[in-house]
């Protein structure tokens, strides 16, 4: 049976990113938090039967691995809430200036 050496650095960077991207512009498109749960849960099924089935060495991991996550991700909801805080109330992109219709008012009657 051939060894295959799995790179969970880059799984868990991936991984990190999907989650910050999703957290992050969740305000705007709030269809992104479920896409990326499902991703995750892919992600996860799809990992965990390679290193169960094909790897008996997972090289990389120590403490260290998590310190930039630490760091990165609580600044994810800050920028979700000021990037949703801005899609949600710039006028032009929800009523462009180009749709403006004004109706005609009769002033006597």
């Amino acid at each position: 049976m051939t060894e295959y050496k799995i790179d969970l650095i880059n799984y868990l960077a991936e991984a990190l990113l999907i989650v910050f991207i999703g957290v992050v512009f969740c305000g705007g498109m709030p269809i992104l938090l479920p896409l990326c749960m499902l991703s995750l849960i892919s992600r996860y099924i799809t990992t965990k039967s390679l290193i169960l089935g094909y790897s008996s060495r997972v090289d990389g991991v120590t403490e260290d691995l998590n310190e930039i996550s630490y760091i990165l991700l609580p600044l994810a909801p800050l920028f979700g809430c000021l990037i949703g805080l801005w899609m949600l109330t710039e006028n032009t992109l929800i009523y462009p200036n180009v749709l403006k219709v004004s109706l005609p008012v009769p002033t006597s009657i």
